[in-house]
């Protein structure tokens, strides 16, 4: 009896021992979140415009399947499903994200995909700077340009003197110790013509904030549709905040304010066919009516070359290819407004409709206001010789 009392108390005392074990047990959480990391994967500081590393680790000891998911900012970026075969005692979800300035939270969500559907969660926060923290530097960069025509000729062409404001917007000052090379490029639109100037300028000490001129000579320009050009510190011998600020580029129209100068202008052209033969074929006399529109005279001292260009408009033509002519001359002094009719021979061309094309000064020897409106384009007919007119019918 003693016997029987003292196994009933230890079994009661037993069952009064493991009931609460057996809850710790049910409690404990199969998994858990062992860190939730943001870092940089180049410098080692967060930054806006690094490239950053957001990573989430757990233990999962008893390898039960599970969803992880990784937040920003409360939007999703990664998903990560682990069925029961690939589960493992200690594993991760990571995303690669380009950072941006500002407050942001990061979380790493949990939960177990079977009966016990246990969840997890974890959250942090971080701020992230604007920028990398330089060290102070100057910053130069191209203000304006500007440009005037000078007295002073090279080749019989007035220089233009190219006015070129920089400044220094960094937060150091520049102490010009060293000479900067300044690159000009300018290239005309149409006639492909260039302009380079690439040397090495002293340009002046400036403070922050501060802007200066300096000026360049350049080879004459005149006209529309030139496209410019200025780089400043193309070697990068200066250490600056900013080296993307150092290029300048803009189509200019240059125009001579200072003198009058004349403009030479194709107006009118005209054909006839003339008695005399080549090949039993008679020539054609072209003429082009060159007339001055501009406020000064033509002297007549250069010569100048007239180009014409008769071309087929059509593949069926009586002429296999363009039929070409040209003649040089010097004009006779052309006063504002007036013109000149200029002959020039030309090989046989059979009757039809074709594209004339005139092209006065074609050589540029001239020194025009404008050099862009020297050409003529026209559709002609050519008619060899003019139609007998019919005889009138007899009245009874």
């Amino acid at each position: 009896m003693l016997r029987l009392r003292a196994l009933l108390t230890i079994s009661f005392l037993c069952m009064i021992l493991l009931v609460p074990i057996s809850d710790l047990n049910a409690k404990k959480k199969p998994f858990k979140i062992t860190s939730l990391a943001v870092s940089s994967i180049g410098q080692g500081n967060l930054y806006a415009g690094e490239r950053v590393r957001v990573r989430c680790t757990w233990v999962n000891d008893q390898k039960i399947p599970i969803k992880a998911a990784l937040y920003i900012d409360n939007k999703l970026v990664k998903r990560r499903e682990i069925d029961v075969f690939s589960a493992k005692s200690w594993d991760m979800v990571e995303h690669y994200w380009n950072a941006l300035p500002g407050e942001h939270r990061f979380a790493c969500k949990i939960r177990s995909t079977d009966r016990r559907r246990v969840k997890l969660s974890k959250q942090i926060s971080k701020v992230i700077p604007a920028r990398w923290p330089k060290a102070a530097a100057p910053d130069l960069y191209v203000k304006n340009v500007s440009y005037k025509y000078l007295s002073e000729k090279r080749n019989g062409k007035s220089l233009v003197e190219m006015s070129i404001s920089i400044g220094n917007k960094g937060t150091a000052t520049f102490n010009g110790k060293k000479k900067v090379n300044v690159d000009f490029i300018a290239s005309h639109y149409y006639t492909k013509e260039k302009r380079a100037d690439n040397k090495s300028y002293s340009i002046p000490p400036l403070k922050k904030g501060e802007i200066k001129t300096f000026k360049m000579k350049i080879p004459h320009m005149i006209g529309p549709s030139w496209y410019v050009k200025i780089t400043v510190d193309k070697s990068k011998l200066i250490k600056e905040l900013d080296e993307s600020n150092n290029v300048w580029s803009k189509t200019l129209t240059f125009v001579d304010k200072r003198p009058i100068y004349p403009d030479l202008v194709v107006k009118d052209f005209k054909y006839a066919y003339l008695s005399k033969k080549v090949n039993g074929k008679k020539l054609v006399q072209a003429s082009a009516m060159i007339k001055n529109i501009g406020k000064a005279n033509y002297d007549g001292k250069t010569k100048l070359k007239v180009d014409v260009t008769v071309t087929p408009k059509t593949g069926k033509s009586l002429i296999p290819s363009s039929i070409k002519g040209n003649r040089t001359l010097a004009l006779p002094l052309l006063r504002p407004g007036a013109g000149k009719w200029v002959p020039i021979e030309m090989p046989h061309i059979p009757a039809g409709t074709y594209r004339v094309s005139v092209w006065a000064d074609s050589r540029k020897a001239v020194y025009e206001l404008n050099e862009q409106n020297n050409t003529l384009f026209r559709d002609v007919t050519f008619r060899e010789g003019n139609p007998r007119p019919k005889r009138p019918k007899r009245t009874r």
